[in-house]
Parts: structure tokens; C-alpha cells; sequence
């Protein structure tokens, strides 16, 4: 296992060291299953590198909103909630580089909560951010030297049809 030193990553990554306090590190680091930010830490190669990169920039890009919502992006830090978080924070990451006001954790109504509002020339858009881990089930379709392609079967839209609440054309 290759030593982090945690002072290099707060100084060469601000954003992240702003979610991830050196403490937090000193911690994660001496648990057997780490999360999967000390995993990438640890692996310290291209992949590695380049995958904080994008996850200190996404950070900066989105300083400003996720200062308004830190207690929810704090769940950054729990191993088990680490991915979906970070996969609202990569929707929100393309939709403000593509030019959209964004907002987390926007009130929708009768104190509901939606994940992400995003906003162009008035028109509001609410976003909910739904992950799974693994297929519900799977088909194999071909397996030829050693390739699998395996088929993956999505969820119904029929599951979410008592979540809509008003839909527009």
C-alpha cells in the first residue's frame, strides 16, 4: 500500500481538502475498506490523477452551491453515499457548463425536496438523481475469448409513475 501524504492532497487540492478535512483523512486511511476516494489516493496512478483532477474542478466549479448545502455535501464523506452524491454533483457540473443556473436541494413544494433545479431563460427544471448498484437482472447475449456482453435490464418508468407530479410538453 502506498503511503498518502495528506498535506501534498490539501495542498494540491483545495476543493477537495474544503469537503475533506485532513482529519477525515487520517481516519479513512486506517480503516481495512476504504472509501472510494483513499482508494483512488492509494492507487496514485494516471487514472487516479486525472479522476481527482475532474473532482477538484467540479468542486470549484460548484463552490458557490455547495457552500449553500454543505450539510447535504458532506455525505460526500460516507463511503456508502459517496457515489450518489458525487453523481449529483457531476449533473450539476455539466449542466453549469453548459450555460444552466443551478441549484441544489431546491424546495419544490409541500416542503418536498428535489435533488437539483436547474434554470435557462426562466424555464425551471427539477432533477431527481436515482442510482442503483447492479443489474435487477441480466441476460447474456454473447461470450466469445473470454467477452462477455451481457444485456442489463432498466427499471420500468411504471416505478416511478406515483413520483411525477405534474408533467409538461
Amino acid at each position: 500500500m502506498v503511503v498518502i501524504n495528506i498535506s501534498e492532497v490539501i495542498d494540491n487540492y483545495p476543493n477537495i481538502a474544503s469537503v475533506f478535512p485532513a482529519e477525515w483523512f487520517e481516519a479513512e486511511i486506517k480503516k481495512e475498506n476504504n472509501h472510494l476516494l483513499i482508494k483512488e489516493l492509494i492507487l496514485d496512478d494516471d487514472f487516479s490523477i486525472e479522476y481527482l483532477k475532474e473532482f477538484e474542478d467540479c468542486l470549484e466549479l460548484l463552490k458557490d452551491e455547495i457552500k449553500k448545502h454543505m450539510k447535504h455535501f458532506k455525505t460526500l464523506r460516507v463511503k456508502d453515499q459517496f457515489e450518489k452524491t458525487l453523481i449529483e454533483l457531476k449533473i450539476g457540473y455539466m449542466f453549469k457548463k453548459m450555460g444552466f443556473n443551478i441549484e441544489f436541494e431546491p424546495l419544490v413544494q409541500n416542503g418536498k425536496v428535489s435533488d437539483i433545479k436547474i434554470n435557462l431563460e426562466g424555464i425551471d427544471i427539477f432533477i431527481e438523481v436515482s442510482t442503483r448498484i447492479g443489474p435487477e437482472e441480466e441476460t447474456l447475449i454473447e461470450k466469445e475469448n473470454g467477452v462477455k456482453i451481457i444485456e442489463f435490464n432498466t427499471r420500468e418508468p411504471c416505478k416511478f409513475s406515483d413520483k411525477i407530479e405534474g408533467e409538461s410538453i
